[in-house]
């Protein structure tokens, strides 16, 4: 038997070993490889003479270096999707407490005036409340769930537009060199959300640079195969490729394993939230792609954006802008069903002071039943997405049934799962809160006059 085998084991595990060997047991068992990050599975066996004595120790050793990344792997992408599921429902929750206050604040700026003394505090509310909402969308991006806008795109034009402000915001100390591909690169997505890929990769990257260096941006093609793919949960085709590389400290092993986890920085307290790495995993995995980072400490480190390359396509004619409207109704009905309490009251009472008639109920079992109570239809059904007993998708194919001329609005804190990665849904607009009252009363206005106009 090559001794070897149990080289570098701790000494309480070679007696156990070799105690069931010379006991005429069979021993089996990962073993690592001594100085190197391979495993080997091997099975140990004494081999008995005629006489029925152990003559000597025979062995069958297979390479599980592959199985164990893979398992690895899989680990990480399970705690990755949990967290990402935890990290969507606090912000599910936490954007209602939100919409909230969005609500109650410009009620008390209406009611007190432009000159009130506590305007000054009602605007720092307002920014707080801002900050608050880009945080609540950071987690929705890591879980999947921010609701995007995707259109054909193609990626170097997206790079080129986000490096002019990238020129102005890693620092003088700081070198961007972009190599283009050598072909187009046409992909399907969110332009404001990759932009935001690019930026979060840049700055994570000048951060890593604190004494300066080259930030390089390269950008290609690749064909990723079936294996490749398998491993990140991707269809096997051709991707477009961003490339982002910097001179920085690098990163070891152990950071490296957490390095898109949300809230993980290994910056100094108030120096960053530990969210833009995870935004940007969130966004591109959204888009049906996905990310590779490689690094050694002292070497820097690259961060690989992958997104599946799309036949090229003429740009989505932009919507006819309809003319600016007041924002008062003019005593059309409006059913609004949201389980959410506050909401509820805010929106309801926002819509009654501008000329609506409301009904206001706490689920879609209830909007259904109330629309088909009602003494005169509906215009417009005002619907969470996330309700008990009935969801504001079912709940709108109920009350459609009973009646198809009411105009439609969703209202969620996350539902891009639910009603599609475009944010629309049989021609309904998606409200993601928090919603802004303008926002709102806009919104509606623009529901009834496409319902109108069909």
């Amino acid at each position: 038997m090559d001794q070897t085998l149990l080289a570098g084991l701790p000494e309480a595990q070679v007696r156990a070993v070799w105690g069931a060997l010379l006991a005429g047991q069979v021993w089996r068992g990962e073993l690592p490889r001594q100085g190197t990050p391979a495993y080997r599975e091997v099975t140990l066996f004494p081999v008995r003479s005629a006489a029925g004595a152990i003559h000597h120790f025979a062995g069958l050793v297979e390479d599980v270096t592959e199985r164990h990344r893979l398992e690895a792997e899989l680990r990480h992408a399970q705690k990755l999707a949990s967290l990402g599921t935890l990290a969507s429902g606090v912000a599910h929750d936490f954007n209602n407490i939100l919409t909230g206050l969005v609500g109650l604040v410009a009620v008390a700026r209406e009611q007190l005036g432009p000159v009130h003394p506590v305007r000054e505090d009602l605007d720092e509310m307002s920014e707080l409340v801002d900050r608050a909402t880009k945080l609540t969308r950071g987690l929705l991006a890591f879980g999947h769930r921010q609701v995007g806008h995707p259109a054909p795109q193609e990626l170097g034009e997206v790079v080129d537009g986000a490096a002019r402000l990238l020129r102005r915001v890693i620092g003088e100390d700081v070198r961007l060199v972009i190599t283009p591909a050598a072909e187009r690169l046409p992909i399907l997505a969110d332009r404001g959300q990759l932009e935001q890929v690019v930026t979060n990769l840049a700055t994570n990257a000048r951060d890593a640079m604190p004494g300066g260096g080259e930030l390089a941006m390269v950008l290609s093609a690749a064909e990723v195969d079936a294996a490749r793919a398998a491993r990140h949960q991707v269809a096997p085709e051709r991707y477009a490729v961003l490339s982002v590389r910097d001179q920085g400290c690098g990163m070891d092993e152990a950071t490296l394993a957490r390095v898109f986890d949300p809230f993980f920085t290994t910056k100094p307290v108030g120096k960053g939230t530990g969210l833009g790495l995870s935004i940007a995993y969130g966004i591109v995995h959204q888009a049906h792609g996905f990310m590779e980072v490689w690094s050694e400490p002292g070497r820097g480190a690259r961060f690989d954006v992958h997104l599946p390359l799309q036949a090229e396509a003429a740009a989505a004619a932009a919507e006819v802008p309809l003319q600016q409207a007041a924002l008062r109704g003019h005593g059309e009905a409006i059913l609004l069903a949201e389980d959410d309490p506050t909401v509820r009251g805010v929106w309801a009472s926002l819509l009654r002071r501008h000329g609506y008639l409301v009904t206001a109920v706490e689920d879609g079992a209830a909007a259904v039943e109330a629309a088909r109570a009602a003494a005169r239809p509906f215009d417009l059904a005002l619907l969470d997405v996330t309700m008990p007993r009935l969801s504001g998708p079912d709940a709108w194919r109920a009350i459609r049934a009973l009646d198809p001329r009411p105009a439609v609005l969703f209202a969620s804190g996350y539902a891009a799962d639910r009603l599609g990665r475009a944010g629309d849904v049989e021609g309904a607009r998606l409200l993601v809160k928090p919603v802004a009252p303008a926002t709102l009363l806009w919104e509606v206005q623009r529901a009834l006059q496409r319902a109108a106009a069909a």
